[in-house]
């Protein structure tokens, strides 16, 4: 029986088809070998980043615990990062003075993702900040301006009385005055990504407000 033989081009192209495959699995190896190595890094300052902004949304706070909504639609203790819904905040005193609230939404490019900060004293927003954005670089990515978001230091959000919804939702207002102290300018030029912001509030505000002004009690007892 004749065997065939390899080909001298067959013979020749084996050593660089070998080497090919042997540097993409040493690139395979140094890529998840990096992101196993640098994963808890990355985690323990998202971690660092998301305290600090805790306690810049409400600067009066000095402790937090974190909670989860479970499927009772009742709020349980959680491990910070982890399925966390909320942040009750309590001042020097311990006292529970108001929470720090995750949200996110698609703006006009990417997903935008937010913590702001709420009072129970004052029914209001105090404080903003934004976690993730890949707006435009010039327009949309304003949205993290000092400017925009100190409008959100001190913005009304009250519960309607005897009642479970909001008084007034967020609203947007372009080249005008707010006259209202539930109303943010727009930015110039970026209409879409600040209209984004507000909409993204205003979807966290009717979900959560209701709930944890229904559950405060429980949570400074349990703090």
């Amino acid at each position: 029986m004749r065997t065939l033989q390899p080909t001298q081009s067959q013979t020749a192209y084996w050593p660089m088809y070998r080497t090919l495959v042997g540097i993409g699995v040493i690139c395979a190896l140094v890529i998840v070998t990096a992101f196993e190595v640098t994963l808890p890094i990355i985690q323990v300052n998202k971690q660092q980043a998301l305290e600090k902004a805790i306690f810049q949304v409400l600067p009066t706070a000095k402790s937090f615990t974190a909670y989860s909504l479970d499927e009772n639609r009742q709020f349980r203790n959680t491990v910070v990062g982890k399925a966390t819904d909320l942040y009750a905040c309590f001042d020097i005193h311990e006292s529970l003075i108001g929470y720090a609230i995750p949200a996110q939404g698609v703006g006009y490019q990417d997903t935008i993702g937010v913590l702001y900060g709420y009072s129970l004293q004052s029914q209001s927003i105090t404080g903003l900040v934004v976690l993730q954005s890949r707006e435009t670089p010039g327009l949309g990515s304003k949205i993290e301006s000092p400017g925009f978001l100190r409008q959100f230091s001190q913005v009304e959000v009250r519960i309607k009385p005897g009642d479970d919804e909001l008084a007034h939702p967020l609203g947007l207002v372009k080249n005008v005055r707010n006259i209202h102290a539930w109303q943010i300018d727009a930015i110039t030029g970026a209409t879409v990504s600040s209209q984004a912001v507000v909409s993204i509030l205003n979807r966290s505000l009717v979900h959560w407000i209701p709930l944890i002004t229904k559950h405060k009690e429980r949570m400074k007892l349990e703090h």
